[in-house]
């Protein structure tokens, strides 16, 4: 189960949450540029879940998700090519994996 505050504010946040996953699940089924979205949202989740390390507090997921959204738009609509897209993603992972969480990371997925 994710972290969370409880209340209405987790509610709501589960709730876009969800939003997002589903969002990010069509986008990636449905336009083959984009399913390297995939690989990120798979990280997000693991880290959620709290594998081996603190797990992300559904505040902290929802504002990856976000980023991931993006990064997945830019994908589907760019089209870049297939190094481009995995060293955007690898670049996020590695954001990701530092433990710093920006609150927008949109120069690394837009840039």
């Amino acid at each position: 189960e994710f972290i969370s505050k409880g209340g209405k504010e987790t509610a709501d946040l589960q709730s876009t949450i969800m939003m997002r996953l589903s969002f990010l699940r069509g986008l990636t089924t449905g336009i083959a540029s984009a399913r390297e979205a995939e690989i990120l949202v798979l990280d997000l989740l693991l880290k959620a879940e709290g594998d081996s390390h603190k797990a992300l507090a559904l505040d902290e997921l929802d504002l990856c998700l976000s980023s991931v959204e993006v990064c997945a738009l830019w994908m589907a609509v760019l089209r870049p090519s297939p190094l481009q897209r995995h060293k955007r993603c690898f670049d996020i992972l590695d954001i990701l994996d530092s433990g710093v969480l920006l609150d927008d990371m949109a120069d690394v997925v837009i840039s």
